[in-house]
Order: C-alpha cells, then sequence, then structure tokens
C-alpha cells in the first residue's frame, strides 16, 4: 500500500521548489502519486510515496520542504476531520476512502486513511504528543490545548511525553495565504503522524542549486565565479569534487579589503613576468559607455523566455526566478 503524504514547504524561493523537487524525484529515481495538482498558491502538497523510506530520502535532499506529516485525515471543516479519523478507525479495506465521483479531490471534504496507520501507533506504550500548527493565524496555548482534548477518542495507550516522544501527532490549520484577509474558519485541516522536520539553512541557494544539478558523490562542479564559496560547501557535503575561480583576490581567502596606510607603492605593481598574462580586475568605462548601456537596457522589452540563452547540446530543465526588489530579480537556470 502506498502512503499518503503532507509536504509542507517553506515560503522562501517559492519558484524553486518544484524544479528542486522534481530533480531530487528524478535523481533517487522515486514515483510518486499527486492527490492533487501541486500550486505555488498553497506551501504543501498531497501525494503519495510507495514507501516511508522514499519520503526520507526526500527530505533528506531538499531544503524547500520544511516538514513532512504521514496523512491520516485531512477536511475543509474541524468538525469533518473528526469524522473521518472515527470512520477510519473502522476502515479495513487496507485502502483510502474518499470521493471518487469528484474531478478534483481539492474540493473532497471525504479523507479516510486505512485503521492500519492509526493502530500501529496506538499499539504497545509508546510515548507520544499532540502538535498544533498554524498557517496565517496565531493561536493561544488555552486554543491550542482545547483542540488537543479533542482527539482523546484516539486509542492511543502509551503515556504523553512532551520532550522527545516516541510518536509526534500533528493537526493543522491552513487560513489561506493572505495575512490580511484571515478567514475566520479555516481553508483546509490536516491530521497525521509528523516524522520530519527540517531546520532552515543560510545557505538555501546553494543547496537548492546542488539538488537542481542532481550534485553527487565523485561529480565534478565547476564554478568560474565562485565568490565566498557557498555552492561549494553544498557541493562537497554532497561528495563532489570542486574547482573555482574569482577575480576578487581577496574574497576567495576570507579577508577584508588592506588599507593603504603605511604600504608601499610597489606592493601593487606588477612584475614584467606577470604583467604578459594579467587580466586587469578593471577596465575603461566611460561615461558615453554607461550612457549607451542605460539606453540599450531602458529599451528591453518585459522579460520574455525567447530571451533566455540556450545550446543546442542542452535541454532546459528548470527556470527559477529569486525575487531582490519590486523591481529586480535573477534566474537559476538548469540546463541537462
Amino acid at each position: 500500500m502506498w502512503r499518503r503524504y503532507l509536504l509542507w514547504f517553506a515560503q522562501e524561493h517559492v519558484d524553486f521548489r518544484h524544479a528542486e523537487m522534481q530533480s531530487i524525484l528524478d535523481f533517487l529515481k522515486i514515483p510518486i502519486n499527486y492527490i492533487e495538482k501541486p500550486s505555488t498558491l498553497k506551501p504543501y502538497w498531497i501525494v503519495e510515496f510507495p514507501s516511508e523510506e522514499c519520503a526520507k530520502q526526500i527530505a533528506s535532499r531538499s531544503v524547500s520542504m520544511r516538514n513532512c506529516v504521514e496523512l491520516w485525515s485531512r477536511a475543509k471543516t474541524e468538525t469533518q476531520l473528526h469524522k473521518n479519523l472515527f470512520d477510519a478507525m473502522n476502515n479495513s479495506t487496507g485502502k483510502w476512502i474518499f470521493q471518487e465521483n469528484l474531478t478534483n479531490s481539492d474540493t473532497s471534504d471525504l479523507h479516510i486513511c486505512p485503521k492500519e496507520l492509526i493502530e500501529n501507533c496506538c499499539s504497545g506504550k509508546k510515548s507520544f504528543k499532540v502538535d498544533v500548527e498554524t498557517f496565517c493565524k496565531h493561536f493561544t496555548m488555552k486554543e491550542k490545548v482545547d483542540k488537543i482534548e479533542k482527539f482523546a477518542y484516539l486509542p492511543l495507550e502509551g503515556p504523553i511525553k512532551l520532550n522527545k516522544p516516541e510518536i509526534t501527532l500533528c493537526y493543522i490549520e491552513f487560513y489561506g495565504m493572505d495575512p490580511n484577509n484571515v478567514p475566520e474558519n479555516p481553508c483546509d485541516v490536516f491530521f497525521g503522524k509528523w516524522f520530519i522536520g527540517n531546520t532552515s539553512m543560510d545557505a538555501q541557494l546553494a543547496i537548492l542549486m546542488a539538488n537542481q544539478a542532481q550534485v553527487r558523490n565523485g561529480d565534478v562542479i565547476l564554478d568560474p565565479f565562485v565568490g565566498s564559496g557557498s555552492l561549494f560547501v553544498a557541493a562537497s557535503h554532497f561528495g563532489a569534487y570542486v574547482w573555482g575561480s574569482d577575480i576578487d583576490f581577496m574574497l576567495l581567502h576570507g579577508r577584508t579589503r588592506p588599507t593603504r596606510v603605511g604600504q608601499k607603492r610597489e606592493n601593487y605593481s606588477l612584475t614584467e613576468e606577470h604583467l604578459v598574462n594579467h587580466v586587469p580586475a578593471k577596465v575603461e568605462y566611460v561615461l558615453p559607455h554607461i550612457y549607451s548601456d542605460l539606453l540599450g537596457f531602458a529599451a528591453r522589452e518585459e522579460y520574455a523566455h525567447a530571451q533566455l540563452p540556450a545550446h543546442p547540446c542542452m535541454q532546459l530543465v528548470a527556470n527559477s526566478e529569486q525575487v531582490l526588489s519590486r523591481s529586480t530579480a535573477r534566474r537559476l537556470l538548469t540546463n541537462h
């Protein structure tokens, strides 16, 4: 039986999300079944994998994914979610029950899991806790406790343990994406077993680039504009050999620019031996050149896919945009 999962993503670098996940799935050769079509308008995907190990493999590579929940129920209202869980404890069919007559399962309010999923967590004396998460709305501690107590009907036999329990169950309410227009009731509610959560990293983009390039052990990575080497750190973590260059010597060596006070002028001169192959860091760029470039840039039309660089021996597989400000952005192009 394929397992159903709720993949919850961080709301950073959203345009990279689909490209990173597709690269990881292709790289790890993991099949996937989409319960609903992924959308950037929601911070989550509902999918099925052949096993829990597949979900763990993906989580070990993805930096976009915030956490992963083995889904037990999903509904539009809290009342319907509890009804689904009640019915799930009697669902001995070994498969999910949902409204098959609907063309779009996203509109379905009936998602009943096989009872085996619940029984696997209820058997024995395993410690547990229930977490309450919200998106686009804040709950007080009392409100969270009130919602947790509504799950008292679940046949959980083990002790409650708030610090490092053996099983963590998660109840999530989704209130849409607009913090300035939060509805009174949630748009979606979910419940299941939480088992994977990623911490955020400062080098998110570097890891995204490494994942989209499907970097693996023994690969060779070339970065001609290496800068501080953040891509190298991510690629090396996945076992690649790295090779790069940069025009700024001080940046490469992690040093600040030295003051010229007390230094002799000859320290900045080149010998005849090195002058032949020297490429100056600064070239002449006078006002007429600047003016011409600015006019040329201003005359350009808005972004179009046809403007992207291409090569006959390579295929563009991902085009991800990172928004820098209201008027500027940069793109990561992934070619195979």
